[in-house]
């Protein structure tokens, strides 16, 4: 299995997020998992708020190189 991580951190406005990508053909074979963590979205304000995440994959992407 490969796995590759990617941090996000913006102290600005204090946004953090972890994006874990896992590749595993033996197991899944052309399939890609993804695990997104964001740190906790404040709700103390009463709305409701939607999260999405959303991915481009340039032509020609190969998780095998």
């Amino acid at each position: 299995m490969q796995q590759w991580s990617i941090k996000f951190d913006n102290k600005e406005n204090d946004e953090r997020g972890i994006i874990k990508v896992r590749f595993a053909p033996e197991f899944w074979g052309e399939f890609i998992e993804f695990d997104v963590e964001l740190n906790p979205i404040p709700i103390d304000d009463g709305k409701g708020k939607d999260v999405t995440v959303n991915w481009q994959f340039f032509n020609g992407f190969n998780p095998k190189s």
